[in-house]
């Protein structure tokens, strides 16, 4: 039996729009908000070489960077596979961590967690995440 992807509800795509709109996170001149798009792209988080059950577990344990993730994915997604683009998709998820954390939790203990977080993540995405970033295109 084949491994069933992970996959987000259209409901769920919305959230995460709405969170980014209310904090105001950065996104690509081109991004496209369209759910069926939104929903093609995210993976939630973690790479496409991952078991979708350890991502959908990931995601779970991360569940507060999932408005950057989607952002994120759809940069992977429809970047133009430059190594110029892969570095931009991973600093504004560094930057978009940050002001999400901000966002949701002032300038706490909290906020400084995830600005922490936030480093870790874009930079393991940096190191590692090249090789995924040139194998992502979008689905026809």
């Amino acid at each position: 039996m084949a491994e069933q992807e992970y996959f987000a509800t259209e409901e769920h795509i919305e959230y995460l729009l709405r969170q980014c709109k209310a904090a105001k996170l950065k996104v690509p001149a081109e991004f496209d908000s369209d759910l069926k798009i939104l929903q093609q792209c995210y993976n939630g988080i973690g790479p496409d070489r991952w078991s979708s059950r350890f991502r959908k577990l990931t995601t779970e344990l991360l569940e507060m960077f999932e408005p950057e993730a989607l952002i994120h994915d759809w940069e992977y997604t429809y970047s133009t596979k430059t190594f110029w683009s892969f570095t931009t998709a991973n600093a504004r998820f560094l930057y978009n961590g940050i002001k999400y954390g901000i966002f949701c939790y002032g300038f706490s203990k909290k906020s400084v967690r995830q600005i922490r977080l936030s480093i870790c993540l874009s930079v393991l995405c940096q190191l590692f995440g090249w090789g995924g970033f040139k194998k992502t295109k979008a689905e026809k």
